[in-house]
This record gives structure tokens, sequence and C-alpha cells, in this order.
């Protein structure tokens, strides 16, 4: 049986066709990876599919054979769950728990019922330390399995996941695969959309590719390594050096570093969720209070307007980074940049067909056209260290190809050094200079054959 079928589905926005008489069949307890590439329109499928897309369409979606079109809000949302790309944008209150609470008296339960699916779904994602936090001050990863809690405490048959693992460790993700086959073998249908399909080779059933409006059935799904191996192994000059470094989050010490050393190049940062990786680099850029001391280039670090000529930031969302709503706005506000950056600027806006794009609103872009505005603006910015905080979030391979390549030639060119937090290795295979890893609450620089050398 289908249980959820999409019949000649065809959608415009403004001038750009996104699906051209599209059909597709999923079939109930079926498990479906979703992929392509970078505002091919996946996400708003996914949207779509859920009635959060406000745009018209062409053509029919049925859930069980009856039109969603006829189906009432409060009872499709119950049908089918959403884990968002963006956990936060989920979120109306201001906790797990009360989030849970509120989604469920929503639909009318009883008390002991509503308590019951809480303690369950808290339980089943291992959620419960965080579930009283204010949702503002967990890690992405923490946020990304609290979004999670909530879509499972409805009880949905279908569960829509968008680009799921972007920000997750990779044994938070591996728990949570293993707890969505687990629902899959319950009967719950899966639907994935990821640039990284072949993390679900042993979980999904069914693969598809979604290219010029139109979707492709992939036979013959690609596994890939996610080891890291490193470009150099010998230690360049120190750029950074953190001394008797302490840095609380609430009443809980985050990290106690004694003496370490960061060195030129580009150096990987990874971590369990809730490590402190965004943390340290917030501490670097003097974002975030801490006691010791930090030094750049043999100069104790002071927050000041000429720091941040030397250090830049990359956050994590986007959205958060921006001064305008318009790209070409955003762009020509740049003042000192590196002489190579405007042919890179120029090759990426024609590669990734923004050329035309940049007088219309940020809103208007998928999450990976804006990562890509957002790389652009920064690489292209004249800075000794950029600090790049989960920046592969939300593009496909090619463009992660792209954005590396431009990075190791600001790095030959330029000498510019590079700190990037990441839970997607693979970008950073034999580009990588150094591997910094956090955990105990400290900082460990990885020794071996895939990482760089142990720290002096």
């Amino acid at each position: 049986m289908n249980i959820i079928e999409i019949d000649n589905f065809s959608l415009k926005i403004k001038d750009k066709v996104l699906f051209d008489n599209v059909s597709l069949k999923i079939k109930e307890h079926s498990w479906l990876v979703l992929t392509g590439n970078i505002g091919s329109g996946k996400s708003t499928l996914l949207r779509t599919i859920c009635k959060l897309n406000k745009e018209h369409y062409e053509g029919v979606i049925t859930y069980k054979g009856k039109n969603i079109v006829d189906i009432p809000m409060q009872e499709h949302v119950k049908n089918i769950g959403y884990v968002m790309q963006h956990a936060i944008n989920q979120f109306v209150m201001p906790t797990l728990e009360e989030e849970i609470i509120f989604a469920l008296e929503n639909l009318c339960l009883e008390p002991q019922i509503i308590d019951e699916k809480l303690d369950y779904a808290l339980s089943i994602t291992n959620t419960q330390e965080i579930s009283t936090k204010h949702i503002h001050t967990l890690s992405g990863g923490e946020r990304q399995r609290a979004a999670f809690a909530v879509a499972l405490a409805m009880g949905s048959e279908v569960l829509i996941l968008d680009e799921p693992f972007a920000n997750v460790d990779k044994k938070t993700r591996n728990s949570l695969l293993t707890l969505l086959k687990d629902l899959n073998n319950q009967g719950v249908t899966i639907i994935v959309c990821d640039h990284e399909h072949h993390l679900y080779l042993n979980y999904a059933d069914t693969f598809t590719y979604l290219s010029d409006g139109n979707l492709e059935l992939i036979t013959n799904p690609i596994s890939k390594n996610s080891n890291v191996k490193l470009y150099n192994n010998t230690h360049s000059e120190q750029i950074l050096r953190l001394e008797n470094i302490s840095i609380q989050q609430g009443n809980k010490e985050l990290l106690n570093v004694d003496d370490f050393h960061i060195f030129k190049g580009i150096t990987t940062l990874t971590g369990d969720n809730g490590t402190g990786k965004t943390t340290l680099l917030h501490a670097i850029s003097q974002l975030k209070k801490y006691d010791g001391k930090i030094y750049f280039n043999e100069e104790k670090v002071k927050k000041s307007r000429k720091l941040y000529k030397k250090i830049s930031t990359c956050l994590q969302d986007a959205f958060q980074q921006f001064i305008s709503l318009m790209p070409r706005e955003e762009i020509s506000m740049q003042k000192d940049i590196w002489e190579h950056a405007t042919l890179w600027q120029e090759r990426l806006l024609k590669e990734f067909d923004l050329e035309k794009e940049l007088d219309k609103s940020l809103y208007y872009y998928s999450g990976g056209q804006r990562k890509l505005i957002q790389l652009m603006c920064l690489l292209s910015q004249k800075t000794e260290l950029l600090l790049l905080d989960e920046p592969f979030t939300h593009l496909d391979e090619r463009a992660c190809s792209f954005i590396m390549d431009w990075i190791e030639e600001n790095k030959r060119l330029a000498g510019q050094s590079f700190i990037i937090v990441s839970h997607r290795l693979e970008p950073l295979n034999n580009r990588s200079d150094y591997h910094i890893e956090i955990s105990n609450n400290t900082l460990h620089h990885i020794k071996g054959d895939n990482y760089g050398k142990e720290n002096n």
C-alpha cells in the first residue's frame, strides 16, 4: 500500500521551475532518502507534503488515498511528523519539555497520556538532561535531538526529516539512525532529505535524486570513507596559544585547558555535541567570557575593533551573519578583500546559478544557497584567521569541494589560517593540516596515521 502519492506535481516559484510533472509513490513502512543539488527544491517538496508551503502548485498529493488539501491541519500534523533543517525554528516554547507538552495539548490529549508520551520521547532520544534547559543554551546537535523528541512524541505514522544530522556528532547520529530503524521496523514510514545519502545505506530501502525538476531513482548508491587523512604532518608556526583557560556553562565547567598550541594552516576541530566546540570559537573571538589567557601571534587577545580585522567567525546559522537581507547589498558592504577574491566570487555565483538571484531576499534562498553566500563573503575578507563553525551544513559534495578549494587558495596565496568545526569530515580529507578533538573537558591534538602530530 502507498501511504503518500505525488501525482503530476509541478511548482514554480517566481520564474524558476522547481518541479515539472513529478510523480512519486512512497510505500507504507518504507524508508526513502531524497538527495539533490543545492536549490533543487528538496526542502520545498517536504514542506509541501507537510502543508507548510504556501506556494501554489499543480497536481495532487495524497495521504492514504486522501488529498492533503482536504485533510484538516490538526489531523495532518498528527499523521506526519516533521523535523526542520534548522531545529531552533521549530520551537515556540523555551524548553524541550514545555514544547512537547504544548504540542500534545494541541492534540487535545488527556494529561496522563501527555505524561506518558513525554517520558517516552525523552527516554528514547536520551534528552532527559536537556529537557528543562532553555533551547537557546543548547548546542546545535542537542537542538537536533530535541527536535527528534518532539516529532517522536506525536506518534506519527510518517516521519519527515530535513537534513537531520547536519550538526550532530557521529555517536549521536548512529544512535538516532538505530532508533529510526527500530521505528521503521515497527511500521513508521521515514522520508529523509540529505546530501550525504551514503549515511543511510544500511537503513533505507529507496534512494532518489532531484535534478532539473525531476526525480530519478538511484539504483546503486555508493558508500564513502568518512575517515580524514591529514595533508600536513609537520608543525608550522604557532598562531594561537591557550593558557590556563577555563570556560563555564552555567554551573558546569565546559573546558579546562592548561597550555595548548594551535598552528598556522587548516585545523579541524571535532568533539561530541555539547563539548564546547562553538563555545571555544566564541572565546577565541571574544564573544564568550573565559578565565585565562589566549595569545594570537604571541599577543594577548583583547576585544577590540583591531581584533576583528585579524580574526573573523563564520556562524553556524547563516541568517545570524547577514546585515542585509539582500545578498547584493551584503556583498557590496565588503571593503578590504583579498586580491584573488573577486575571481572566486564570480566563479561561485556562476557555478551555482546565483548570478541572477542576488537581488532577491535571503528568505527566497535554500539553506545551501544562504550558506554559500555567507561563505563567499567571509572567504573574501582579509583576516589572518577564519573560524568556521559547521561550514558544510546544507552543502552538496560539489559545493563542499569548491569551498575547500577556495580555503586552500587563501592559505597558499595569503597565508590565511582556519579552524574548522565540522561533524562532516569527508570535505576535509587530505585538506586539513591538523586535527584537534575536545574530550574530557580539554583539547587534544590527535596522533596517528589519519591525523596530525601530537601537541608539544
